[in-house]
């Protein structure tokens, strides 16, 4: 089994021995040619930050105990723009102490539970919140927290591939850079509430309800 995201590429050698090498290799060069254009942006868009660096992201596997990404997970995050110095690249998912992942301050937070769906995957990332010094993180503080369809994007590597290069880039850099037009289900920004969360979450509630409050106004008026 694959170990490693350029490993997806050897499909072509499945494409033979199945009797659909020109798909395969159709399929191959398709994915190459994406993921290079993800990359290449990528580098653009890091270019123009301060100090060129990549986003500290803490790719989290499994909630408890804590799993970081493994296999192809780092390599895809590499692509993405994103750093996490508790995945490893090319090898099984290792299991590290709460107190690594604080120590990295990562500014994103994804939660990806090996074979989960996007609502397991986000009443896991809801617990993981409650763990001490979670709201002390920039991604807390950022309101930066994701939770995916791990099932459908990271447990295992295929033809979404190339999708999940580009939900990564979207959930680190932003959508004005990096648009997601797949599926809704996808991913979900799952809300951090409490002391230590980001303020604005309360603003931008109030100022939804002030527009939904002038909108029935100017109805009833009518």
């Amino acid at each position: 089994s694959s170990s490693a995201a350029s490993d997806v590429y050897k499909r072509q050698e499945l494409g033979r021995a199945t009797g659909k090498e020109k798909e395969a290799e159709k399929w191959v060069e398709e994915s190459k040619a994406k993921v290079k254009e993800i990359r290449e942006k990528v580098q653009a868009v890091m270019s123009r930050k301060e100090g060129g660096k990549a986003v500290r992201v803490a790719f989290v596997e499994w909630i408890d105990p804590i799993f970081a990404g493994g296999h192809w997970v780092g390599e895809m995050l590499e692509w993405a723009g994103g750093d996490d110095t508790n995945s490893r690249k090319g090898k099984d998912s290792v299991r590290v102490p709460w107190d690594d992942v604080l120590a990295w301050q990562p500014e994103v937070i994804i939660v990806s539970p090996c074979g989960f769906d996007l609502k397991k995957s986000t009443e896991q990332a809801r617990l993981l919140m409650k763990r001490e010094g979670f709201m002390d993180l920039p991604a807390a503080k950022q309101d930066r927290v994701y939770a995916v369809d791990a099932n459908g994007y990271f447990a295992r590597p295929g033809i979404r591939l190339v999708e999940g290069v580009l939900l990564l880039a979207h959930m680190i850099h932003g959508g004005e850079e990096f648009p997601w037009t797949g599926a809704e289900d996808a991913f979900s920004r799952v809300p951090v509430e409490g002391e230590g969360g980001r303020e604005e979450n309360k603003d931008e509630k109030e100022k939804g309800e002030e527009e939904r409050g002038e909108v029935e106004m100017k109805i009833n008026e009518a």
